[in-house]
């Protein structure tokens, strides 16, 4: 049988093709292929996807450094972004998600992809008149299984939800987390919030449609070679992870004279969120190696 070690080896040298066996033994599940598709095996799967793979938009941010003729776009081809994913112990939202798609869709999972105008602003500040010119960004999957339909989403960094979300408007829990769903027209809007927090913060709106890959590649494009701006790519470097103990992120804003932060929060804790502040990016590279294990 061919070992940890093995996979990771083969996928650092870029070599291994992806399987859902492959996959399963990279992020702890060696053996598991689900008899049933259940509640409770998505839920798994989405755990151990989280708690293996950072987001990390290095890639994206570095090249929104450059000029935009000369950015060089990755692939979504399902080898390839397997055995970057492995390399980079992580990935921004579309390569997170084409990767989780390929994942349930092999395990049998009925999965579609929606696309997604990202928010993150405080519900009470919504100007509803500028979210129709907000770029498609973001990706999310919504699974349907036994007659119901969720919402998965491991994309979001920190914010990334904890398991299945049931599509439905009105409110619910994952854990200590509580989330809004509101459907307007062919838009959904997705609010979160927790225990700490004493507002709605809107994630973001997505589509009701879902899209095929090629419409997924078209925007995957458009995120690296639009003129407006995107926080993500121009503004921001963000390595991020949620698992079920915590959530915590690393992010420099390179506006102004640049600035860095670290905070850490765990599930289920008065304590106060674990923070570190950074003066340079060099710092913030350093740390990020440290804590998350990128490069």
């Amino acid at each position: 049988m061919q070992s940890y070690k093995d996979t990771n080896d083969q996928c650092q040298a870029g070599s291994a093709a992806f399987s859902l066996e492959k996959y399963f033994l990279y992020v702890g599940l060696s053996g598991f292929f689900p008899a049933q598709l259940t509640l409770q095996a998505l839920k798994t799967i989405i755990e151990h996807h989280l708690s293996t793979f950072n987001y990390q938009n290095s890639i994206l941010y570095n090249a929104g450094k450059m000029p935009a003729d000369t950015r060089v776009i990755p692939t979504l081809d399902i080898n390839d972004l397997f055995a970057l994913m492995i390399r980079k112990k992580g990935g921004y939202c579309f390569q997170h998600l084409e990767l989780l798609f390929a994942v349930l869709s092999a395990a049998g999972f009925n999965v579609d992809r929606r696309l997604a105008k990202v928010i993150m602003q405080p519900c009470a500040q919504l100007d509803s008149a500028d979210m129709p010119d907000l770029p498609k960004t973001h990706e999310s999957l919504v699974v349907h299984l036994d007659g119901k339909h969720y919402l998965v989403d491991v994309g979001m960094a920190n914010q990334s939800i904890r398991g299945p979300l049931e599509l439905k408007e009105g409110e619910q829990t994952i854990d200590d987390d509580q989330y809004r769903l509101i459907k307007t027209g062919e838009l959904w809007r997705l609010d979160t919030k927790t225990v700490r927090d004493n507002e709605w913060l809107c994630l973001y709106q997505f589509f009701n449609t879902p899209v095929q890959h090629n419409e997924i590649e078209k925007a995957h494009i458009n995120l690296y070679l639009t003129e407006k701006s995107i926080p993500i790519r121009d503004d921001k470097l963000l390595i991020g992870q949620t698992t079920l103990e915590k959530r915590k992120y690393l992010m420099w804003l390179c506006t102004g004279a640049g600035f860095g932060i670290f905070r850490s929060i765990k599930k289920d804790s008065d304590d106060a969120p674990k923070t570190r502040k950074f003066s340079s990016y060099e710092e913030v590279e350093a740390f990020a190696k440290k804590k998350f294990g990128t490069h």
